[in-house]
């Protein structure tokens, strides 16, 4: 997983965010958005199903439309 130069890495960002980005990739986006929030709350979440959440969140395009509003 390599990006050549800034605009490669925003679109990737784009693609994940509207729910069609590269599998792996999207994978580091959640697992690190997971351990953020679970952070956020004193480490009082369930990590496992955190990342189920958020993961279902990117997947179904949710999170881009959150930012277009």
């Amino acid at each position: 997983m390599e990006c050549n130069n800034r605009g490669e890495i925003y679109n990737n960002d784009i693609l994940i965010l509207r729910g069609d980005g590269n599998d792996a990739l999207t994978d580091l986006v959640v697992i690190n958005t997971a351990i953020y929030i679970n952070f956020m709350k004193n480490f009082k979440l369930n990590l496992k199903k955190l990342y189920k959440e958020i993961k279902e969140h990117i997947n179904k395009g949710l999170v881009i439309k959150h930012f277009l509003r």
